[in-house]
């Protein structure tokens, strides 16, 4: 059965929503996140158990992601068919459905059952969607208390929920995407101050008996060839004394303008002498 409706929901429901949504939109991880939405699916539907699956926005596929009960390791995140599925259709329709009994209908897979130890008989299922109201997963509803059935403020009160779970799940999967982007940045700033430390130190070796080869050509030198060579001398320098520009570079690693790593600019005492290098 599927139904398409306004929800309206009296005014206890409402306030509960609206603490809901505080709560769900303050948590920024999403493991706990869905954890919270799967609590509060079974507990305002009065139902037995809840569950989540996600759709990847890459591969476009369903992964059941959450549940009630424990989900074994081999089937967390399994992806689901959007076309031989109730969450699929659930999707594809991007409205809520009411399946009464799930052993009658033939998109039902009793895999995930066996699974998590868990005997399905009815499902309410409804999109969770983005604030462009575009499904990101789908919200179920396992099995009324009692033996009874899911009524019209049982769909209202999960759709409902399913939309504020939308959109901080959305908020969520940004925020931990960003956190891994900046964690790659960062091993890619160490890997850059540890080569920076290694190719000074391995140049300033060389350097050093080049330069000391030099010192002794000048002595011996015309003028105008000692004058090149004292160019030479003095630039060499620049990279092999300890207090050098460059070696003061090296050591600093440039991690960000005040010290802040992962920035990729450099600090404020190395732009300045670089600056004055140029």
């Amino acid at each position: 059965m599927t139904t398409g409706f306004l929800p309206q929901l009296d005014n206890k429901r409402l306030v509960r929503m609206v603490e809901i949504s505080r709560i769900l939109n303050s948590e920024t991880h999403l493991e706990q996140l869905l954890s919270h939405i799967i609590e509060e699916a079974a507990e305002l539907t009065d139902s037995e158990a809840a569950s989540i699956f996600l759709l990847d926005p890459r591969t476009r596929q369903l992964l059941f992601t959450a549940s009630s009960n424990p989900i074994p390791a081999n089937m967390a995140n399994i992806p689901v068919s959007l076309d031989n599925s109730i969450a699929g259709a659930i999707v594809k329709a991007n409205r809520p459905m009411y399946i009464q009994d799930v052993s009658q209908d033939p998109r039902w897979n009793k895999n995930i059952d066996q699974a998590i130890e868990f005997q399905t008989k009815s499902i309410l299922g409804v999109p969770m969607r983005n604030g462009n109201k575009e499904p990101v997963g789908v919200l179920e509803a396992i099995n009324k208390q009692g033996a009874a059935h899911f009524v019209r403020e049982d769909f209202e009160t999960l759709t409902v929920l399913a939309d504020i779970a939308g959109v901080a799940v959305e908020k969520a999967r940004l925020i931990e995407e960003l956190e891994r982007a900046n964690s790659e940045l960062a091993e890619l700033d160490e890997l850059k101050t540890n080569f920076i430390a290694i190719a000074s130190h391995e140049l300033r070796t060389p350097l050093s008996v080049i330069l000391g080869y030099v010192s002794f050509l000048r002595e011996e030198a015309s003028p105008d060839m000692a004058a090149q060579m004292d160019s030479v001398l003095g630039g060499g320098r620049t990279f092999t004394y300890p207090d050098s520009r460059y070696a003061q570079f090296a050591l600093c690693g440039c991690r960000g303008s005040d010290g802040a790593p992962g920035t990729g600019r450099l600090c404020r005492n190395c732009a300045r002498d670089a600056g004055s290098c140029r």
